[in-house]
């Protein structure tokens, strides 16, 4: 399967990324190569190997701990109400 040049500059716009034409050739070499490797990963028969019968969780269950976040809010350089003031980040194109 190839990626179209028209694929890559729609996802950089998305992205808000900009590709010379050089990157963009070499992005559609990437993009092919790798959906050939996640094509042979995903033809991995695993439903018959016996090293996979056992599936066992290792994490710890989640469990919803309460904590005092006035105590962990006030550590915070700035603070609306309940929750942490962070400056942003993400800039919209005109």
């Amino acid at each position: 399967m190839d990626i179209k040049r028209e694929e890559i500059l729609k996802l950089a716009e998305l992205s808000m990324l900009s590709f010379s034409d050089k990157e963009i050739d070499n992005l559609s070499k990437d993009f092919k190569e790798f959906i050939c490797h996640i094509n042979e990963i995903m033809a991995v028969d695993t439903m018959n190997d016996p090293s996979t019968e056992k599936r066992i969780n290792v994490f710890r269950e989640d469990r919803a701990i309460a904590k005092n976040s006035d105590a962990i809010l006030n550590e915070a350089p700035l603070r609306t109400e309940n929750y942490f003031t962070v400056p942003s980040i993400l800039e919209t194109p005109e």
